[in-house]
């Protein structure tokens, strides 16, 4: 028999092939006989696979045995670690997991940027700020208990898409099942849907080679309705149910929520943009709205390509390099998150809005241009000071091009949408400029790549809990 034979091969071939499963599918194969059993808890073996998420020293748990780290804490909270994409309205958000030593564990933090582009904030208005890290969560292993305890951390800012600390309530994540849920504008002029996100159809940013957290799962709300059955006097947001699905998706909230079969209703009135964090959906069975349960934000798995940038003076430059993680300027919303990538088929640069505003929310191409428009420099407009900040006065080793940018009035209704006349200029192997050239030629922004945190040399406000990278 396999098992049988499988029960006969050496210690250093036995482990080799565990590290080719998963931490499951070891279990079941030591355990299928007394000959393998005696493997069970060989701490060897666990290493392995605490490696696979970068857990290596056992230091960081208290010094437990690995294979007390993973079964505590590792299987089910490791794939946790890394960023992640909500789908909170127009906004959005990223949150990242990551392995803290002073904690003792895992830590999440929300990104955070300065409101504005005042010159207090940034270098100029031309240059996105880097996030602040704002810890929201810390997962470790307690020295006395020897049980996993989970920390949640309060704080005073305007991100809405992490719940914060309740004295009288506990927060905790969960799974959501996948979805048909789409998001929608009602205004008085009609509804307009929202970009789906994910797209379905076009989610270059989601990475689907990690999976979900080992927690409970919960089927997603659903709504009962496709359009809203009263005609309120303010905007407003809600959900229906449309033909793009999205996946499972993990989740923080708190534990006592309900999920009635209502349609989904979020009063937000004059302050639409600034009211987020009082989201509530409605029950509207009866003729008066009632508030109904907190809106959940659906987190999913945001890729981070590892991808060194060609020059873009070089002959061979290949706009494939161009893929991954940047940030974005805009005039008066600040530093906003997008995932730059090339849609093969059109031949076409797009950067997809990861987390958006309430003009162009995320999911939302902010712009794009072809890679067979390729100028030359003296077909850019020298009449405009955006083009001398942007390409200088030599222009001829930077690769521009012309492209579409999109734009819209408050909401993103669909009358209100347009597109718009870019130049876009790949300057550096980690920088491109953008010039919109019909809405202020004197707006030159520079989009930077994101190439990861240097932890070592950030700040901290342990007061406020965050974090403050050092500059570009």
């Amino acid at each position: 028999m396999v098992l049988a034979n499988l029960s006969l091969l050496p210690y250093d071939i036995l482990r080799i092939l565990t590290r080719l499963i998963d931490g499951a599918e070891v279990v079941h194969v030591l355990s299928t006989c007394k000959t393998l059993h005696v493997y069970l808890k060989d701490d060897a073996i666990w290493q392995d696979q605490c490696a696979r998420y970068y857990v290596t020293d056992r230091g960081l748990f208290s010094g437990e045995t690995f294979f007390f780290i993973y079964s505590e804490v590792v299987h089910k909270y490791g794939p946790l670690l890394g960023l992640w994409a909500s789908d909170n309205p127009y906004r959005g958000s990223v949150v990242e997991f990551r392995l803290d030593a002073n904690a003792h564990g895992i830590t999440g933090e929300v990104w955070q940027f300065r409101s504005g582009l005042s010159a207090a904030a940034t270098q100029s208005r031309h240059v996105p700020n880097l996030p602040g890290y704002h810890r929201f969560v810390t997962i470790s292993l307690s020295p006395i208990t020897r049980q996993v305890q989970t920390r949640w951390h309060s704080y005073q800012d305007n991100d809405d898409s992490v719940p914060f600390e309740s004295a009288d309530r506990l927060l905790s994540f969960h799974v959501l099942s996948a979805t048909n849920e789409s998001q929608y504008y009602y205004h008085i002029t009609g509804s307009s849907r929202l970009p789906d996100f994910p797209d379905p159809d076009q989610r270059p940013w989601y990475d689907d080679t990690r999976g979900l957290p080992r927690v409970q799962t919960e089927p997603a709300p659903m709504s009962s309705a496709v359009n809203p059955s009263f005609t309120p006097c303010c905007p407003f947001l809600y959900t229906a149910q449309t033909e793009a699905v999205k996946p499972a998706a993990l989740s923080i909230s708190y534990n006592d929520r309900r999920f009635p079969d209502v349609h989904a209703i979020w009063g937000l009135g004059a302050h639409i943009g600034t009211m987020f964090h009082d989201l509530r959906s409605f029950d509207l069975n009866g003729t008066i709205p009632r508030p109904g349960p907190l809106f959940l934000s659906r987190f999913y798995p945001l890729r981070f390509p590892s991808t060194v940038g060609d020059n873009p003076a070089d002959d061979g430059w290949r706009p494939s390099t161009l893929e991954g993680i940047w940030l974005g300027p805009y005039v008066t919303h600040g530093t906003e998150v997008l995932y730059v990538y090339v849609d093969e088929a059109a031949r076409e640069i797009r950067a997809m809005k990861v987390t958006g505003d309430m003009n162009v929310p995320q999911g939302a191409v902010s712009w794009a241009f072809r890679l067979e428009d390729r100028l030359h420099p003296h077909e850019l407009p020298r009449d405009a000071d955006g083009t001398r900040l942007s390409f200088g006065d030599d222009q001829d080793p930077l690769r521009t091009y012309r492209g579409w940018g999109t734009i819209s009035g408050h909401g993103y209704m669909e009358e209100l949408r347009a597109r718009t006349n870019v130049y876009a200029c790949v300057a550096s192997p980690d920088e491109i400029r953008v010039i919109w050239y019909d809405l202020d030629p004197t707006f030159a922004p520079r989009y930077k790549r994101h190439k990861g945190r240097d932890v070592a040399s950030e700040t901290e406000d342990q007061y406020a809990c965050i974090r403050r990278p050092a500059g570009w």
